[in-house]
Order: C-alpha cells, then structure tokens, then sequence
C-alpha cells in the first residue's frame, strides 16, 4: 500500500468518526492524491470518481468555513475533471468543468488578485481555447487566447518570474499559429517574434531543456513565416544538442527527424 493510498484509508476513517471540518479537508486532498494516481494509470473512471468526491467534501464544508484554499480545491479538481473529459472526447462536459472552474477563481481574483490565482485563471483560459480549437470553433478559441494572454501581461509586470515569461511566449506562439493556419502569415509574424525574443532570453538566463525545446519550436514557427533557412539550421542544431544529453527523450528526436526531412 502507498503512502497515500495509506493517507486516504486513515482520511477517510477520521472523517467517519469525528465529522469535524478538518476530516472533510484533509479527505477531500487524499482524494485528489489518489485521483492523480488513478490517472497515471489510466483509469480516467476511478479518477473521475475520487475526483466528485473531493468537490463534494469541500462543498460541504463551504457554508460553515467559506475559505479560499477550499474553493481552489474545487478550481483544481474541476480543471483535472474537465481534463479527462477532454481525453474521452466529451466536449461539452469539458467546457462546462473548464468554465466551473474559471468562474471560481475569477471570484478569487476579485478576492485577491495573487500570482497563483491569476496564473490559474490564465492557464483555464487557455485550456478552453485548445478545447475549441480542436473543435473548429476558431473565433472561441481567439478570445480565449486572447483572454490568457491579457493575464499573463499583467503577470509578467507583476512578479518577472520566468514561467509566466514562459506563458506568454507560448501565448504569442498559439496565436500566431493560429494566424498561420489562416494564410495570414504577416499578421502572425509579430507574435512569432516577440515569443522568440522571450525565449531567447530565457535559454541565455537559465538554459533549462524545457526553454531550449521551446525555443527551438519557435524557430520553426519562425522559419514557416519568413522562409528564411537560418531558422530551420538554428533549430537542427539546437535539438541535436538536445537529443544528445537527453537520448531517451523521444519527442526531441521526432522534431529533429521532421526538420532533417525538410531540408531533405
């Protein structure tokens, strides 16, 4: 038995026998420790399961100790919910958790508008623009990103952390993606630029392999809007250097294998 699943037993006995405020919180995280551990399974259906109770739990114990931690309890399991019903293919049950889950912490941000709640609400927000562009509902998809990129603005004048300079980036690129797709290459130019900037940066600062692989996707992205070759040699070189010290790394070796293909 693992340490949480131990957590979860001890929880949930606790709870039965003493029905204090404490019992339902601390059960109500040992349910999403263990909904996490049913979903690196692949069990969505148990995970889906623990996931309603943890909501549940902290609902019951709003009317009595209406806290900010128990309400982001809930933002969090309804994002994860909205995630696995994205996974099964079930769009209008994932747009209604992924929306649950802004409208609560749109209310936590007017509660205080800390980075952690800013970021989650930028990350939601996103989220639902993915679900609707894989749905084909491009002009949803727009405001959305448009919506979490307006946040990470404001986060990035607010704490200069480098994961919110990270999301921004990442922001402009599926904006000028988008832009891309649509044949308008000049518009989405710019995007591409600014996001390649940041990610420049970000590589020179702290050189992490997650920064180096966006910055080398951001290459390509660049090299689809200006046809300029330095673009694709730039980005060839900097995923060999990544499938060298990370060999196991497969997704590294899949983008250097499709830039070998375009220069043929």
């Amino acid at each position: 038995m693992s340490y949480y699943e131990k957590a979860f037993a001890i929880d949930k006995k606790i709870k039965e026998e003493t029905r204090t405020i404490e019992s339902y919180t601390d059960l109500a995280v040992s349910c999403a420790n263990m909904a996490d551990i049913y979903s690196k399974k692949g069990d969505l259906e148990k995970a889906r399961e623990l996931r309603f109770e943890s909501v549940e739990l902290y609902k019951a114990v709003l009317p009595q100790l209406n806290l900010p931690e128990y309400r982001h309890g809930i933002f969090v399991q309804y994002n994860k919910l909205g995630n696995i019903e994205k996974e099964q293919g079930d769009f209008a049950q994932a747009e209604k958790y992924y929306k649950d889950a802004a409208e609560i912490v749109l209310q936590l941000v007017s509660e205080d508008d800390n980075a952690l709640y800013l970021r989650n609400l930028s990350v939601t927000y996103d989220k639902l623009g993915v679900l609707y562009e894989e749905n084909d509902r491009r002009d949803s998809a727009r405001e959305y990103y448009e919506k979490a990129l307006e946040i990470c603005e404001q986060l990035v004048e607010k704490t200069d952390m480098p994961q919110h300079w990270r999301d921004l980036a990442v922001g402009l690129n599926r904006i000028g993606i988008m832009l891309r797709e649509e044949d308008r290459e000049d518009e989405a130019k710019p995007y591409h630029e600014r996001a390649l900037g940041i990610f420049e940066r970000l590589v020179s600062e702290y050189n992490t392999p997650e920064f180096r692989d966006d910055l080398g996707l951001t290459y390509f992205y660049m090299l689809a809007v200006t046809y300029e070759g330095t673009y694709l040699y730039k980005s060839m070189d900097l995923y060999r250097d990544l499938c060298l010290e990370y060999p196991e790394n497969k997704q590294y070796r899949n983008n250097l294998d499709a830039l070998e293909e375009i220069l043929g």
